[in-house]
């Protein structure tokens, strides 16, 4: 086994015994960043002790600075981790795992989460094929409270796309332990699966992006959705024991009790003055919005000959996030009192971007991506809401 890995493992052994000393948990953080250094940090990791709620075994989380969680979310742009929060559940000792076996769903974990881009390029599809299947787009709203909305929804679908219990059953290895000489990977994660509730087969343990879905409804439509997800939030808080989800759902709460909608417009237009600096948001007025037209012809022609998957996706991104900046000047140029009539060239570039979207959901190989892709559980949140 790798010295790396021992030290670790070693680390590990210090909360048997439920410790909540500092220096165990600095040791498990500084054994991590021993193992990882050249590619993420870790920035806290957290033991929780849990007696009495639902387990979680082992959640990851990346740190994403707030012009990331814009740009990922509604630019589309692609984004790889360079730090990140491990939290370890209490009831994984009590499971039976043994030091190794939660040394080994950790390391699982954190490397896919960091290793290359594909966890944020996986939830960009997902946002990507909601919008197209909703036939909306993300609007730019406030930089501060509207964030922690998507945040939420983008840190809990990311920790499920790159967690060990969302494992098909022909998963029982993984070449990143097996270089840590770490062989345990099977057993560790037949644990988990017998104790953990939805792990019981490959089609209960398929990601369910409810909270993505629910994070995009209430982004969309905050004065309509307010009152139910303060609500919904305050029970989910008692049903979990995740220290990092009850952070991330505290910061929603707190966004949506400060949310003024009547002063969205002027801090909207602040936002947009400082979002303009960066990348694709140079030249959003007139010249931008002219080039956006250009795209126009280029986007036509990709729609009819998009046929892999990757192609279809590429274009609902790049088409998402035009229809994003098309509807916002729309949005602010009406706010200011411009006529629909003068806005009527962009009102119909936006209903041309819009078409060319539909065109591409109705590609067979969207439909095959969209099937297995994205797993949406409505039951769990009407269930929540059912118990209000």
């Amino acid at each position: 086994m790798d010295s790396r890995v021992e030290t670790l493992v070693r680390a590990i052994d210090n909360l048997r015994n439920f410790s909540h000393r500092q220096e165990d948990l600095v040791a498990v953080k500084d054994a991590l960043n021993s193992i990882f250094l050249k590619d993420a940090k870790c920035e806290n990791f957290i033991y929780t002790i849990n007696t009495d709620k639902v387990p979680f075994g082992c959640i990851v989380m990346p740190k994403i600075p707030s012009d990331t969680i814009n740009n990922l979310m509604i630019v589309g742009d692609s984004a790889r981790f360079d730090s990140y929060e491990v939290e370890i559940d209490s009831k994984v000792f009590d499971y039976g795992l043994t030091n190794e076996d939660v040394a080994a769903i950790m390391l699982y974990n954190i490397y896919h989460l960091i290793c290359d881009y594909s966890p944020a390029t996986r939830v960009r599809e997902m946002i990507d094929a909601w919008l197209a299947n909703r036939g909306t787009n993300i609007i730019i709203k406030d930089s501060i409270q509207f964030q922690a909305i998507l945040a939420f929804g983008l840190y809990d679908a990311i920790n499920q796309i790159t967690s060990c219990l969302y494992l098909p059953d022909d998963v029982t290895n993984d070449p990143f332990l097996d270089s840590l000489e770490l062989d345990n990977f099977e057993s560790a994660i037949q644990k988990l699966y017998k104790e953990i509730p939805g792990c019981e087969n490959e089609i209960t343990r398929q990601p369910r992006l409810s909270m993505l879905n629910w994070c995009l409804r209430l982004y969309s439509d905050v004065d309509k959705e307010r009152v139910p997800a303060l609500h919904l939030l305050d029970k989910a808080k008692k049903l979990t024991a995740s220290v990092l989800y009850i952070n991330k759902m505290n910061a929603v709460i707190n966004a949506l009790n400060r949310i003024d909608t009547s002063l969205y417009t002027e801090s909207t237009k602040l936002y947009i003055t400082e979002a303009k600096k960066r990348g694709f948001f140079v030249g959003l007025k007139y010249a931008g919005l002219q080039a956006i037209e250009d795209d126009l012809y280029e986007y036509i022609i990709r729609a009819k000959n998009s046929e892999s998957e990757e192609d279809i996706f590429y274009c609902l991104k790049q088409i998402n996030a035009r229809l994003a900046l098309i509807s916002d000047y729309i949005r602010e140029e009406r706010e200011a009192g411009t006529s629909e009539r003068e806005l009527e060239k962009w009102i119909t570039l936006k209903i041309q971007y819009m078409e060319i979207r539909d065109k591409l959901v109705k590609n067979a190989n969207y439909k095959r991506k969209a099937k297995y892709g994205i797993f949406i559980d409505y039951d769990a949140l009407d269930k929540l809401d059912d118990e209000e």
